[in-house]
């Protein structure tokens, strides 16, 4: 049995992995200026964490991006400046 909230695709946002921090270096050498770490929302139940990195955001684009990738709920992510 997974005690309760250990299986929460929120337990990795807000990460800052050695494996992140270096993500983030590449792409703001880039030209990115943010990380976004989202939550997908699947439609037959479910949900996946999600990472992604871009220039200047807006809160149009990054609902969009989730779209694209299926989520269903569009405003369950963390924008963190790199």
């Amino acid at each position: 049995m997974v005690p309760l909230g250990e299986s929460s695709p929120h337990v990795g946002m807000g990460s800052t992995t050695a494996r992140v921090q270096r993500f983030d270096r590449i792409y703001k050498s880039a030209g990115m200026t943010h990380r976004v770490e989202a939550v997908i929302h699947l439609e037959f139940g479910g949900a996946e964490a999600a990472t992604f990195w871009m220039r200047k955001p807006s809160d149009e684009a990054i609902q969009a991006t989730l779209r694209r990738r299926g989520s269903l709920a569009v405003k369950d992510y963390q924008l963190i400046e790199l």
